[in-house]
C-alpha cells in the first residue's frame, strides 16, 4: 500500500493523469467519429418511416432531440476535459510547491 502511494507522491503521478486525459479524449473522438455510419443509418430509416406516416409527431421531436443530444456529445466531451484539467494542474501546483 505504502510503495502505490510512493509512486503518487511526485510530478509523475501528475502526468499520468494528463496522459490519461488525453488517451481519453482521443477514445472519445474515435468512437464518436466510428457511430457516424451507424447514426446515419438510423437517421435515414427513421425519415423513412417519416415519409411512410408510420411515425407520431411526438416520436418525431424525441427523435431529434436524442439527435442533438448525439451531435452535442463532442461539446460535453470537452467541456469534461475542462473540467478536469484544472484540477490535474492544481494538483501539479502542490506538488512544486511541496
Amino acid at each position: 500500500m505504502t510503495r502505490s502511494l510512493s509512486l503518487l507522491s511526485d510530478t509523475s503521478g501528475v502526468s499520468y493523469a494528463f496522459a490519461v486525459m488525453v488517451i481519453a479524449l482521443l477514445f472519445c473522438t474515435s468512437v464518436y467519429i466510428l457511430c457516424i455510419p451507424i447514426v446515419n443509418a438510423i437517421i435515414s430509416q427513421f425519415n423513412y418511416m417519416i415519409d411512410q406516416d408510420m411515425v407520431s409527431i411526438g416520436t418525431q421531436k424525441a427523435f431529434n432531440f436524442n439527435i442533438t443530444m448525439y451531435k452535442a456529445m463532442p461539446i460535453f466531451t470537452v467541456i469534461g476535459f475542462f473540467l478536469i484539467y484544472p484540477i490535474v494542474i492544481a494538483l501539479l501546483e502542490k506538488r512544486v510547491i511541496e
